[in-house]
């Protein structure tokens, strides 16, 4: 079982300047170990990567393409990534085409940010083949993946 600690940080992005608090799994070790999981569908979980007015903007400035995502309902996010045969249209022999301008949950993920009435939940998907490899996940590393879920969220 993964306990959270409790943090907080000053924000200062559009136009606000206030503390925010957040919980954050602790004890972590985690890294990107490359095997592609979260970039396909799997058995078990069939993925969805949502996308912001942000990644919209970034990836078609990228790519030159606009037929990469499909318009969605769901609060706070513009669309959903298309996927061919279960993957990520941009996942090319097993690797991001796009990696340095991936969408802001595919460069959160195995974490993810959700918002409650006292602050904001950072979770993760404990399926995610990097748990317990890497580095000791540290409260600056949350408060930076926080606050980059912020700016791009247009918080």
């Amino acid at each position: 079982m993964t306990l959270s600690k409790s943090g907080s940080f000053n924000y200062n992005g559009n136009g606000k300047n206030e503390r925010i608090l957040f919980q954050y799994p602790s004890n972590i070790q985690w890294t990107c170990i490359r095997c592609g999981d979260c970039c396909k569908d799997l058995h078990h979980h069939t993925r969805r990567v949502l996308l912001t007015c942000q990644d919209l903007e970034i990836i078609s400035k990228t790519t030159g393409l606009d037929d990469f995502y499909e318009s969605t309902e769901e609060k706070t996010f513009e669309a959903v990534m298309k996927k061919k045969g279960g993957e990520c249209v941009f996942l090319l022999d097993g690797s991001c085409s796009i990696y340095n301008s991936r969408a802001l949950l595919c460069r959160m993920y195995p974490f993810w940010v959700e918002r409650d009435e006292v602050g904001f939940l950072i979770k993760m998907d404990k399926l995610c083949r990097g748990i317990g490899t890497g580095n000791k996940l540290d409260e600056i590393f949350f408060i930076n993946l926080l606050n980059d879920a912020l700016h791009s969220m247009g918080y």
